[in-house]
């Protein structure tokens, strides 16, 4: 049986660790925000449109959501977007319509992705 090399993880090296940790914290932390399935209908106060494949959930509590959907989604002439769910969950894989002046785009939802707050 080998020994480790002497210091190899003595104090000065655990400091340098926990350093780089440290100065790495958003990118860590950001890893860690919170995912979800599902998303319950009773909780959503509002839907927007970020862009062609991705929508903002904001909730009751203020929560932000965002839901990349699995394909880009037709959202030209914009208006809002419509669901219909006999489970009150919007759920990955399930569907919301775009609707636009004379179209209508349907969406499939990915998984939702929670904003975290500024400064955190």
């Amino acid at each position: 049986m080998t020994s480790p090399t002497k210091g190899a993880w003595g104090p000065s090296a655990i400091v340098t660790l926990l350093a780089l940790l440290l100065l790495h914290a958003g990118p860590i932390e950001a890893a860690f925000a919170r995912t979800a399935s599902c998303m319950q209908t009773s909780r959503i106060r509002s839907i927007e449109s970020v862009d062609a494949r991705t929508a903002r959930f904001t909730l009751w509590n203020r929560t932000i959501w965002l839901n990349t959907f699995r394909s880009a989604c037709g959202v030209s002439g914009f208006k809002g977007f419509t669901y219909k769910t006999p489970t009150g969950q919007l759920c990955s894989g399930g569907t919301m319509r775009a609707v636009g002046t004379g179209n209508t785009s349907v969406c499939i939802l990915g998984k939702f992705e929670e904003v975290p707050p500024p400064g955190h």
